[in-house]
């Protein structure tokens, strides 16, 4: 669901900043895309939290978790000492975001004896799939039209049917359409 909302942000930042803004600041652009991939990265991890923090023994987990990613700061502040740019700070977020995720994915093997590799095919390798195909239509329809209602429009057109064909599964789409069916005979009777 993320993913249909943010390759759309991704693409068009430029011209709903501008359309927000009228004048859009130096590094907006880059900076709301890169806070949009943080975001997406963080997202991947909330499952896994909630199934954690459900166990009841949080105290290890939390204080692992809550550490790695509290090395944002100072991490970020050696780099802007050392004068990189300000978008340095949302790069390392992102690699911080990515650590974290897998140490979620150890600490889940740990607790739930979770197979890593059975999430790394189911999950992971899914969101690539589904992804790439996305983010690749995605540009091209970013660079055919004009009209940024049409291009959007389009991309979430895209997103739903490239998830639906290859982010899900056969039984997967079977419970949906059977839900659906179950939502439809509520509404008509």
């Amino acid at each position: 669901m993320m993913l249909l909302i943010t390759v759309p942000i991704i693409l068009e930042a430029p011209s709903i900043l501008f359309f927000w803004l009228d004048i859009v600041p130096d590094k907006t652009i880059l900076f709301t895309r890169l806070v949009v991939v943080v975001a997406l990265v963080d997202t991947l991890g909330l499952p896994l939290i909630t199934a954690v923090n459900a166990n009841g023994n949080i105290k290890c987990f939390n204080i692992i978790n809550g550490s790695i990613l509290l090395l944002n700061l100072p991490i970020s502040y050696l780099f802007l000492w050392h004068g990189f740019p300000a978008e340095i700070v949302f790069v390392v977020a992102i690699v911080i975001s990515v650590i974290a995720h897998f140490i979620r994915i150890f600490y889940s093997k740990k607790i739930f004896g979770m197979q890593i590799l059975a999430y790394c095919e189911e999950v992971l390798y899914k969101i690539l799939i589904v992804t790439i195909p996305i983010v690749g239509v995605g540009y091209l329809i970013h660079i055919s039209f004009f009209n940024i209602f049409i291009k959007v429009t389009l991309m979430l057109f895209m997103t739903a049917v490239v998830s639906f064909f290859i982010g899900i599964s056969s039984q997967e789409r079977k419970v949906l359409f059977s839900m659906i069916k179950k939502d439809r005979k509520k509404v008509i009777t």
